[in-house]
């Protein structure tokens, strides 16, 4: 039954989301967060919807349709560059998005996953061991000649 501030049958306003084709009259209604059409009803999510719904890891991405750097993600298959850096959620990371991220220890460079694919740091930049650095060489933390 219907009752109380539902949009639909038990579902919507502060109950749980309505499945799709229920009443709705705010996007929280539904369990998509998608309300649309008139009269207004739950969409089923899409991965172009503008919202993270379904089984996506970020806004329209992620399980089957590769995120952008920065965009949150699960699995390295989650990722345009196929590099998921662990966390809760992880985060879409590569060694040329312009930003130190990852296990990067400067910009673009360095750390485990750039290294191993040739990126390492110039002189100047942050390291952690030799094999952080173009030169071999990190001292006191910074690449050195």
């Amino acid at each position: 039954m219907k009752d109380a501030d539902e949009t639909d049958i038990d579902c919507g306003g502060s109950c749980s989301g309505c499945t799709t084709a229920q009443a709705c009259i705010v996007p929280g209604d539904c369990a998509s967060l998608v309300c649309s059409g008139a009269p207004p009803h739950c969409i089923a999510p899409t991965s172009n919807d503008g919202v993270k719904n379904g089984t996506e890891t970020d806004v329209d991405c992620g399980a089957g349709l590769p995120c952008a750097d920065q965009k949150h993600c699960t699995y390295d298959s989650d990722c345009v560059h196929n590099h998921c850096f662990p966390g809760a959620p992880g985060t879409c990371v590569s060694c040329s998005d312009g930003v130190k991220d990852g296990d990067e220890t400067g910009v673009d460079c360095g750390g485990p996953h750039c290294a191993a694919q040739g990126l390492t740091c110039p002189t100047g930049s942050p390291c952690i061991a030799g094999v952080d650095c173009a030169s071999g060489h990190c001292v006191a933390s910074v690449c050195a000649p």
